[in-house]
């Protein structure tokens, strides 16, 4: 599994509706990876690889239709433990296997799919991911700096423990400023991968509740500037709290 950021599986054959759709999708929501399978069976190689938040997912489709693609695909969810919301496409949805559809599908589309009612049904989608993710809390009881364990991952070597410490304490410190331009700029996509830069230095200098931080950042699936400025003054106060922690450490390497 390679996942990083929110993503959207969109499986469709034909290749009208797949520039359609792949193009409504991009312009309306473009901080969001797309992926693209062509038929049932790349649409659960893709889902095992890159395991996407929301699939759509059309239910007729060369080689495997999309109901037999949507069982397999809550089979591996359940291997991995992860919850995607998949999305049914079709033109007319038989009375006989609605109930089939509905073991494996959350909600469908029929076509033909207007521009509005796909925007609407994929914000309706990200507002419940965020949701259920705001809900997960942040666990305080993370604590802010694991010396002994940085300590012993570097052979107790002063000098190195001094260089990393400062090389993050730096990132930390430059990066309220970056992030304020970004969102000036709302260029979400290099917010993300700042954040996934942020939660890298954290872990190595071994930063627990920043590291945590910075992967709700990385993650956040509806981007809005009230959101990522709580964010990073969350941010911003737990840096404070490591300088004062690391500050034996390091002397007054922060530049």
């Amino acid at each position: 599994m390679n996942k990083q950021g929110t993503s959207i599986l969109l499986a469709e054959d034909n290749p009208t509706n797949l520039f359609y759709l792949e193009t409504v999708i991009k312009k309306h929501f473009p901080s969001i990876t797309l992926l693209i399978a062509h038929n049932g069976v790349e649409a659960i190689e893709i889902y095992r690889l890159y395991c996407p938040d929301i699939i759509l997912l059309d239910l007729y489709m060369p080689l495997m239709n999309g109901d037999v693609a949507a069982a397999e695909i809550r089979r591996c969810a359940g291997d991995l433990s992860h919850h995607p919301i998949i999305i049914g496409l079709t033109a007319a949805l038989p009375t006989a296997k609605a109930d089939l559809f509905k073991q494996h599908i959350d909600t469908w589309l029929t076509k033909p799919i207007t521009k509005e009612q796909l925007k609407t049904l994929i914000n309706k989608q990200l507002e419940t991911i965020s949701n259920h993710q705001q809900q997960i809390a942040t666990p305080y009881s993370l604590s802010h700096y694991d010396f002994q364990e940085l300590s012993i991952s570097l052979g107790h070597d002063k000098l190195l423990i001094a260089e990393v410490l400062t090389y993050a304490i730096n990132y930390i410190h430059h990066f309220p400023e970056e992030v304020n331009t970004l969102i000036e700029q709302q260029n979400w996509s290099v917010l993300v991968r700042l954040a996934h830069q942020l939660r890298g230095a954290a872990l190595n200098a071994r930063f627990p509740l920043m590291a945590h931080l910075a992967y709700i950042m990385e993650h956040q699936v509806i981007f809005n500037k009230e959101t990522i400025l709580k964010q990073l003054e969350d941010i911003k106060e737990e840096a404070k709290v490591l300088l004062s922690l690391i500050q034996p450490h390091i002397g007054s390497q922060v530049v």
